[in-house]
This record gives C-alpha cells, sequence and structure tokens, in this order.
C-alpha cells in the first residue's frame, strides 16, 4: 500500500482484496463481470465461452485454485517490477475492487496502478504466459487482454487514458505493449457486456455452442443421477438423428483419410523421410512411448440405443 492513491470514478466495493478469503472475494465477484469475464462474456475468450460464463454465474461450482491460477499470482510481483524497472513509471499496488457508477455490472480488480511520465494514472495487467502461447503475443496483447484492461479502463474512469500489458513468456522473455484508450470500442465492450449481464439476471442461458469448455461447464453441473430417468421432448430425438448423421460422416472422412495415407505408405516404403524437388514435404517416424499406469477416473460416456425395426 501507497499514501499515492488513484482516484476511481466508481464505488470501492472493497478495500484490499487480499484481507477477505477467497470464498467472499469470488461472491463478490459474481454479483457482475469482472475484467477477466468481458471477453467471454462476449464470446472472444480463448478460454471460456459464454455458455460457461453464464453458468458460473447462476450457478457456481465448488471452487478450484488450480495450480496455473496459483503460478499467475506468484509471477505477478515480479512482473509489475520489471515493468517498473524498464520503464521507469511508478507503480503501484493497490488490491482495490471496484464497482462502476455508470454501468453496476462492470466489476474492476487491476492488477496494478501506474503513473506515467505525465504524472497520469494508468492501469497494468500482468500476465504469466505459457511458452506454448507466445505466438499469441507477438504482435501485440491478444485480444482478450486488451478487452479485459479497456474493461478496467472504463470501471476505473474516463481520466484513465492508458493501459499496460506485460507478460513473462515461458518463465525467461519478457515484453510489455501500451494501449491507448478507445472511447468507441469501450462503447461497444459494454454493450456486449450489458446484453450478457440481462441474460444472466433473466437467467437466459446463451445459445449452446460446439466448444470443448462449453461441454466441461455443462458436465460440472450435471452430475450424474444413478439410473435416474427422464422424459425428453421431440427435439431431443432431432438432436439424436444429427449426432448419428455427423458421427457417419465422420467415419466415411476418416475412411477416405486412411486410404489417403495407406497410398502415401506405399509410395514411400520403408522410408522415414519424403522430399519433393529437395525438399522435405513430410515425415513418417516410429514414436516410442514408454508404458505407464492410467489413473483412476470417472467419467460419462453416450450410449445411443437404435430403435428395434
Amino acid at each position: 500500500m501507497t499514501d499515492l492513491l488513484p482516484e476511481f470514478d466508481a464505488d470501492i466495493i472493497c478495500e484490499d482484496t487480499t484481507k477477505i478469503p477467497r470464498a467472499e472475494w469470488l461472491a463478490l465477484r459474481r454479483t457482475g463481470l469482472g475484467g477477466s469475464d468481458a471477453s467471454a462474456a462476449l464470446g472472444l475468450s480463448p478460454y471460456v465461452t459464454p455458455v460457461g460464463l453464464y453458468l458460473d454465474k447462476i450457478d457456481p461450482q465448488p471452487d478450484v485454485d488450480k495450480p496455473i491460477y496459483d503460478a499467475g499470482r506468484r509471477a505477478e510481483p515480479m512482473i509489475a517490477k520489471w515493468f517498473a524497472d524498464e520503464t521507469g513509471y511508478g507503480v503501484q499496488y493497490y488490491p482495490v475492487m471496484l464497482r462502476s457508477r455508470r454501468h453496476s455490472f462492470m466489476l474492476a480488480n487491476p492488477d496494478r496502478f501506474v503513473i506515467d511520465e505525465n504524472g497520469e494514472w494508468c492501469v497494468l495487467e500482468c500476465k504469466n504466459v505459457d511458452v506454448s502461447k507466445a505466438s499469441d503475443w507477438a504482435g501485440g496483447p491478444p485480444l482478450y487482454a486488451r478487452i479485459q484492461g479497456l474493461h478496467y479502463l472504463d470501471v476505473c474512469g474516463p481520466h484513465f487514458f492508458h493501459l499496460f500489458v506485460a507478460a513473462c513468456i515461458g518463465g525467461n522473455k519478457y515484453v510489455y505493449y501500451e494501449v491507448t484508450r478507445d472511447d468507441q470500442l469501450i462503447a461497444d465492450l459494454i454493450a456486449g457486456e450489458e446484453r450478457f449481464w440481462t441474460m444472466v439476471q433473466l437467467e437466459r442461458m446463451p445459445e449452446i455452442d460446439g466448444e470443448e469448455s462449453t461441454l466441461k461447464a455443462l458436465k460440472a453441473r450435471f452430475k450424474a443421477e444413478p439410473e435416474s430417468e427422464v422424459d425428453v421432448p421431440s427435439e431431443f430425438m432431432d438432436l439424436l438423428e444429427r449426432r448419428a448423421a455427423h458421427k457417419a460422416a465422420m467415419e466415411i472422412e476418416k475412411s477416405r483419410i486412411n486410404e489417403i495415407e495407406a497410398r502415401m505408405m506405399l509410395l514411400m516404403g520403408g522410408a522415414e523421410i519424403a522430399s519433393h524437388g529437395g525438399r522435405i514435404v513430410a515425415t513418417y517416424k516410429t514414436i516410442n512411448k514408454a508404458s505407464y499406469i492410467v489413473k483412476a477416473q470417472s467419467y460419462r460416456s453416450w450410449s445411443i440405443k437404435k430403435e428395434k425395426k
């Protein structure tokens, strides 16, 4: 904490989020949309779909503090210090939770605040990035990170003009980017977030999509009730037919791929490397994997009952 603190055009609903239990912090977050929720609400998050976010807001599951979240929290002070060392800007830690006065469903809990060379307050977001996601950061912060920061700028107030996003990639590469306030884009974000929050309040689920995270969220909510039975509507029967058609199409495609690969193998013989015009175009090498014991697991599996004719 410091005596030099920013002034917000927002209500402070928690002065210090580090002083409250995690369960209480999560409960506060569910009273609106935080910065990390913004891209998911708009259907632009690579991690959470609108359906997953909706279910989390109306029917939260027991909190699981994953190692990746813990790693991010531990890396945050280091990334903030690196940013301060690189830029010379004053970086302030103020773990406050804010609620917008103009849009009460918008919440903010920024990582850090920055005083730039003009003495103006800015927001700093710190990201701990896995090396597998390095390409996402090559040309600037990914869209989801930019949306998160613009959300924070709006909640903090119109006098917050700049956002800085600093990232540690793969544990040894550091980058930071500056994003200027874009009021037109912010207006679009607010409109999208408001539509989503209205759906939450009315308990109207967003359109179902085919993303893995949507399936994961639905599986978490609907635990198996052994031997229970439900009378399904005709829509379910239509879905069964559609599923069967897509499964059949997948099998046809699989067969075609097998045929193509068989022809490729015939042309290669026992060679592991295929070249054309002096350039390697494909490899077909032997992969050896050590045996291991599969951990016990529990999951639900579909079994479609065909009607007898």
